[in-house]
């Protein structure tokens, strides 16, 4: 269980972790940096990120990630919101294939 409400950045890419990304994240509101990328994480991206008004960089690519990027992230993008850089396996390599993951608001989409 995360506590660490001040905490604000947080960078555990490549290290092998697996299960799912927690929704508690959602409370660590003052979260300017999150990212998880490089694991073989499986599940959805969590509704309750959009929470972290503060966030500028998520990463979440090269994982096991399925499903969308929720619209309450992608209104945090800028210019509305913080986020200036959101990186997701929603990238195909060609025009047939359904992306890993749907999202509307990513400036950079890596192939899952």
């Amino acid at each position: 269980y995360i506590t660490a409400k001040g905490l604000e950045q947080l960078d555990l890419d490549s290290n092998q972790l697996t299960g799912t990304i927690s929704t508690v994240v959602g409370t660590l509101t003052s979260m300017t940096f999150l990212q998880y990328f490089s694991n073989p994480m499986t599940g959805t991206i969590p509704t309750e990120i959009g929470n972290l008004k503060e966030l500028g960089t998520l990463g979440l690519y090269n994982m096991d990630l399925t499903g969308s990027v929720a619209d309450e992230i992608c209104a945090n993008r800028q210019p509305a919101g913080n986020i200036e850089f959101l990186w997701t396996d929603c990238g195909t390599d060609d025009v047939t294939t359904i992306p890993q993951v749907e999202c509307t608001c990513c400036n950079f989409c890596f192939i899952g």
